[in-house]
């Protein structure tokens, strides 16, 4: 199976309990991990909307990303005394996986070190658009807007996981999740949501 041309792929692992562990890679190197996972059956795979972003679901993982609470969305302590408090730098462009409350996987987009603070002052999912150089906010022309519940860290490797009250559909397409479609071995991508939100 060939995946779509990215120069960055997201591997995302889950398990049933909320652990997470996530790599960047390239095409080439997705392509070969995926193939492999493809022929196991100790998990699911499923594959975003965008054929960038793959997630991989473990009934338990040996080892996962050490995830922190940055924020709650009630707190309010400005952003920078956190980063100055924790010594935290954020890189200039980073991954966001958003999850629903229950830590079920909606999205993954990019973002700025402005993103979170944005999304702790506002409560809504605030994110960087590459191909449009510019900051853009879940919902703010569709009305499925992400409420911010609260914000996670992994320092090793960097990015972050907004979780989040989600309103509709949080994939364009018009499904709750943009991990819509299950991958198996021999078969074509099935969608697993039986309506896109607000279907009948």
């Amino acid at each position: 199976m060939n995946l779509s041309i990215q120069k960055n792929i997201i591997l995302i692992e889950k398990d049933k309990s909320a652990h997470f562990r996530l790599n960047l890679v390239t095409r080439s190197v997705a392509d070969k991990w995926i193939n492999e996972k493809l022929e196991g059956k100790s998990h699911s795979l499923f594959m975003d909307c965008d054929e960038d972003a793959y997630l991989f679901i473990y009934e338990s993982l040996p080892k996962s990303d050490q995830l922190t609470l940055f924020a709650e969305r009630k707190q309010k302590l400005p952003l920078e005394q956190r980063l100055d408090a924790r010594e935290i730098q954020f890189p200039d462009l980073y991954p966001i996986l958003a999850v629903d409350n229950d830590w079920h996987p909606l999205m993954v987009a990019w973002a700025k070190p402005e993103s979170i603070q944005l999304a702790l002052e506002t409560g809504k999912g605030t994110y960087f658009s590459r191909s449009r150089n510019k900051k853009w906010v879940k919902g703010e022309d569709s009305g499925h807007i992400q409420n911010i519940i609260d914000v996670w860290l992994s320092l090793e490797p960097f990015y972050v996981i907004y979780r989040v009250k989600q309103t509709g559909a949080a994939c364009h397409t018009g499904y709750y999740s943009c991990f819509f479609r299950q991958m198996r071995m021999g078969e074509e991508p099935k969608v697993i949501f039986e309506h896109k939100v607000g279907e009948v």
